[in-house]
């Protein structure tokens, strides 16, 4: 056993500060966290100290979009009474589409002196190989903390801006109603 399998496995923390104008996408500033870097995990309570302090100034925020699977820090915000907390819609692969798209069609920009593990991270974005070869898409899920907390904001509430990405509206099916109930 080796002292890094015994240690806990420390993933970066990052928020990412996005903004909307003229149906253009800005991703304006980060925090992050490297607890592998600094040699220390921050507890929940720390990152709520932390997202309150990065936002503190900022007017009109819409939302703060959580990662579905952090419910210990979701329950956390709550406690400390931060607002206008949603999950994310976290479907990676149209997620990414999504942001792809945005860059593409040259309509998400990235304040780069502002979002440096940001753009470390998209320049080292891989997909899995091995996933590949069994027929999916997939990306490898190392050094993309950031990238995630970008598609999550992308996918969850800037989606609309996507041509395409929104599934199709389907009709209700038509039903009967009732004339004695109206149900």
């Amino acid at each position: 056993l080796s002292l890094h399998d015994a240690l806990p496995i420390w993933n970066p923390t990052a928020f990412i500060l996005m903004g909307l104008r003229n149906n253009n996408v800005y991703v304006l500033d980060e925090y992050y966290w490297d607890s592998r870097a600094k040699g220390r995990q921050k507890t929940d309570a720390e990152y709520s100290k932390d997202l309150q302090e990065f936002i503190k100034d900022i007017p009109n925020i819409s939302a703060i979009i959580i990662d579905p699977s952090a419910a210990s820090f979701k329950l956390q915000l709550e406690r400390d009474r931060v607002i206008h907390i949603r999950d994310a819609e976290n479907d990676v692969i149209n997620g990414i589409r999504c942001v792809a798209s945005l860059f593409g069609n040259k309509r998400l920009f990235i304040v780069k002196k502002r979002c440096p593990n940001l753009i470390k991270e998209i320049s080292s974005y891989l997909w899995d190989e091995k996933a590949q070869k069994r027929g999916e898409d997939k990306p490898l899920k190392e050094r993309d903390h950031a990238c995630d907390a970008m598609r999550y904001v992308v996918y969850t509430r800037l989606k609309h801006l996507v041509p395409g990405a929104l599934p199709k509206y389907k009709q209700p099916k038509e039903q009967t109603v009732n004339s004695i109930t109206g149900y």
